[in-house]
């Protein structure tokens, strides 16, 4: 081939521009080597403008770029707080030394092959409103994150005299700690080590986590690390394993949790959870992008067996909280702290799988009965939840439940649960609760039904039931108030049940005991044999707290009951009074009813002092001869009654509020079990 003179020229001086320009490049680059530290303030302005803060480089600034490698070298960097914010910096470096690996970019990975961190001091705040400082943008700007941080590969780290401080208002955590780790690879690199000691929540927090030489960090290799978390009674143990390393999409751990409760699990994880009793609890969790799957979950709280699965989703604006909750066997008395009660036991958490032994706490005689523990708006409004739970076997006492089983939505700060169902062996009792608590004072409505629930099932071991009957009934009740106590001191409403038809005996004051035995006497003959029941009904009406009897009345065979009063749910006393009307003539009569005062944690049952006067001691003498149960007969009038008109007592029972669906009662069968 054979190429021109003119082309030959342009070829000539094309190969000279090249040159030319490739000389002054490295000129440049040189120079910029050179003279570096010139170049300390423009570059801290322009890295200052990108971050939003203040940058500062203090001391010498060192660059070299003609390798395959370059690598900076900066003494005295500092990074500036936002203007809230406690102290001036942020971050205070004495050495920061780092380099890139120019050939690992082609293939789109960011590999530094050292980064060199001296003399570190790191202060991360957050405030009460959610201001932190290791956010560069103001967080109504910040676009949702889409998926989980990939870090680059790190070949070479050094760590020397790091210490970082925490303070975060919103997990009430100050720590102090320090990190570790000098690494020149091979087998003598050292483990990753953070460890440090603090507070959270007034109680002693400490933490270690150690994980593999960062120097063994290779792709599609798995990188090991593990933590322990103490604050106070709680503890949070990880074991993960990073398939791909710095890839925190990949990680994958086993972790046990134990602890006093579940709801202080919230400053560790800004997750917000019930109260419980001790707990100990086990699982597998996986990170799938913004996604943190918990499966296999498994352990005990309290005396109560709990296993299912969970998914968080961090990725939104609110965390949203999904859970399949099944427990084999339910105390019922683990619910009580949910509902705010006081703990009742002490004890160390439980072992996963062994219930304890409960250490009954005594309770003062003033105390409500009604628990007065108060709902944390700021945890309620904080995230939102889609929870389902079902229990297979209740451990209720004198109440026979077969199961329990409830769904709890929670969103923007309202709750709902519903269904609620509590199963019996006859019968069942539906019920769905609203919270509203995006207002400073919460409002609660409550709707239950008390459906065919046969009282023959109420009965003592191998003892006949005292009652027999379907027990029907209806609560419709709206308060306002961030505790039980206070919702149920401002209820309003209406409460009624009834019985349309039944039989007692007398064997119910045996069951029961000596004060109610008084109480319930005036249904009962001398004899062990049963009464026919023709109607009962309770009837109350709630105004501002105070429950006042609107009806009550029992219609057996052979007598009528007649009940009036009222319970006052502020101070939790109670006023009520049971008259009652035989419609036989009787052997002995006493003319005074009976009465039922005090409070609910302790009421009392007794005679009304101003109408036994004249009588006192002939029930005396007439209880001394015969059983107790006997005595009871002179509280009764002498007299003929008319049977009650049930039809117009049952009426008020379908008055109020609107049933519970078949859909709602079809979806509380099918609460999610395994």
């Amino acid at each position: 081939m054979v190429i021109s003179s003119r082309a030959g020229a342009v070829l000539k001086w094309g190969a000279i521009s090249v040159g030319t320009l490739v000389s002054l490049l490295l000129g440049c680059v040189l120079l910029v080597q050179r003279n570096a530290n010139a170049l300390r303030d423009p570059i801290a302005r322009i890295a200052s403008g990108y971050v939003g803060r203040a940058i500062h480089i203090d001391g010498t600034l060192k660059l070299q770029l003609l390798s395959l490698t370059p690598y900076a070298v900066v003494d005295g960097l500092r990074v500036g707080n936002p203007q809230w914010a406690r102290a001036p910096d942020m971050a205070q470096v004495g050495r920061l030394e780092v380099s890139i690996d120019l050939l690992a970019l082609l293939t789109a990975q960011i590999v530094i092959p050292r980064l060199g961190v001296e003399q570190l001091e790191l202060s991360l705040e957050r405030d009460a409103s959610d201001r932190a400082n290791w956010r560069f943008q103001d967080p109504s700007n910040r676009p949702a994150p889409s998926r989980a941080l990939d870090l680059p590969i790190v070949r070479r780290l050094i760590i020397e005299r790091w210490h970082i401080e925490v303070r975060d208002a919103i997990r009430k955590l100050h720590f102090h700690g320090t990190v570790a780790a000098s690494e020149s690879g091979g087998v003598a690199a050292q483990r990753l080590r953070l460890d440090g000691v603090g507070e959270m929540n007034g109680a002693p927090f400490a933490l270690l986590a150690t994980g593999d030489p960062l120097s063994r960090a290779v792709r599609g290799q798995p990188y090991y690390c593990a933590a322990d978390i103490r604050a106070g009674r709680t503890r949070l143990n990880f074991q993960a394993r990073i398939a791909d390393p710095f890839d925190v999409d990949a990680l994958a751990a086993t972790f046990t949790a134990t602890g006093a409760d579940l709801a202080d699990l919230y400053y560790l994880t800004g997750l917000t959870l019930p109260n419980t009793p001790p707990y100990a609890q086990a699982g597998h969790l996986q990170t799938a992008g913004t996604r943190v799957n918990i499966s296999d979950l498994a352990g005990m709280f309290g005396n109560s067996d709990l296993e299912g699965t969970m998914v968080i989703e961090t990725g939104a604006p609110r965390v949203l909280l999904t859970a399949q909750l099944l427990s084999h066997s339910l105390d019922i008395v683990d619910l009580g702290p949910s509902l705010g009660a006081a703990p009742r036991e002490d004890h160390p958490a439980p072992t996963s799988g062994k219930p304890l032994e409960k250490k009954l706490e005594p309770v003062p005689a003033k105390a409500l009965w009604l628990p007065d523990a108060l709902l944390d708006l700021e945890r309620v409004r904080g995230m939102d939840a889609d929870v389902r739970y079902r229990a297979q076997s209740v451990n209720a006492q004198d109440i026979p439940f077969k199961e329990v089983a409830w769904r709890l939505r929670l969103d923007h700060g309202v709750m709902r649960i519903d269904p609620l169902s509590f199963v019996l062996p006859a019968g069942r009792i539906v019920a769905r609760l609203r919270i509203d608590a995006t207002r400073d004072v919460p409002d609660v409505a409550f709707d239950g039904r008390l459906i065919g629930i046969d009282l023959a099932q109420f009965h003592a071991h191998n003892s006949e039931p005292p009652l027999a009957g379907l027990l029907l009934g209806r609560f419709v009740v709206r308060g306002r108030g961030r505790s039980v106590h206070a919702v149920a001191a401002s209820a309003n409403g209406t409460v009624t049940t009834a019985i349309p038809h039944g039989q007692v005996r007398s064997a119910f004051a045996e069951l029961t005991g000596i004060n109610v035995a008084r109480g319930l006497g005036l249904l009962l003959t001398k004899s062990q044999q049963k009464d026919d029941i023709r109607c009962a009904v309770a009837d109350f009406n709630s105004t501002d707290g105070v429950v006042a009897a609107q009806n009550i009345v029992v219609d057996t065979r052979s007598l009528r009951i007649i009940g009036k009063g009222s319970i006052d749910l502020r101070t939790e006393r109670l006023h009520l009074s049971v008259d009652g009307e035989p419609k036989k003539l009787r052997f002995v009569t006493l003319q005074s009813p009976i009465i039922i005062h005090g409070t609910l944690r302790k009421p009392t049952v007794g005679l009304d002092p101003v109408h036994v006067v004249k009588q006192a001691g002939f029930a005396i003498a007439l209880g001394a001869l015969v059983a107790p149960l006997a005595a009871v007969l002179a509280f009764i009038d002498p007299g003929l009654v008319k049977d009650a008109d049930c039809g117009a007592l049952l009426a008020p029972a379908g008055q109020t509020g609107l049933p519970i669906s078949a859909q709602a009662e079809t979806a509380n069968a099918q609460a999610p079990h395994r």
